[in-house]
């Protein structure tokens, strides 16, 4: 309803991509009701997808809300969402880029260390890696489970750009 009618405007305004004059209709499997805006790159990817002919690659899955400037936000657990895919299979997953880390986060016990009776942390590896499961970036980005490759997206634009490198998809003659 309203949420695809939004996101149908962003694309259109914020990223150059037409959609007003064509009936756009979207269905989710299991004829569930998607409330949660983390479900917003996931069908901008879908709409690009069927404009540009360029099938999302099936082993890829998204979450992020897509605001009214074509922002791609955060939303809640991405950790959690990120294991999940992992589990299911996906080997791709585009996901919000994650603001760094303030200094107050990171500067609470640097100088005596962790609390007492607090477990240490684990130093970081050459590679970055923090934890068997993940690792930092520079800019405070948690990397994806084993097994998955995370891509931090800004803007919806930025999704677009993903199906740049995909081939077309070959109709039926």
């Amino acid at each position: 309803g309203n949420r695809l009618a939004m996101i149908l405007a962003v694309l259109e305004t914020r990223v150059g991509v037409a959609f007003s004059g064509l009936d756009v209709f979207l269905n989710v499997a299991g004829g569930l009701r998607i409330t949660e805006p983390a479900a917003d790159m996931a069908v901008a990817a879908a709409l690009l997808s069927a404009q540009s002919g360029r099938p999302v690659p099936h082993d890829m899955v998204f979450f992020g809300e897509i605001g009214l400037a074509g922002e791609i936000r955060q939303v809640p657990q991405p950790d959690l969402r990120l294991r999940e895919a992992a589990k299911l299979g996906f080997k791709h997953a585009c996901t919000p880029t994650r603001a760094p880390k303030s200094r107050a986060d990171t500067s609470v016990g640097s100088r005596a260390g962790p609390p007492a009776g607090s477990p240490r942390s684990t130093p970081a590896s050459p590679s970055g890696s923090t934890s068997p499961t993940g690792s930092t970036s520079p800019t405070g980005d948690t990397s994806s489970p084993p097994g998955l490759t995370a891509t931090p997206l800004k803007h919806a634009q930025d999704i677009l750009g993903l199906f740049d490198r995909a081939p077309r998809a070959q109709t039926a003659a």
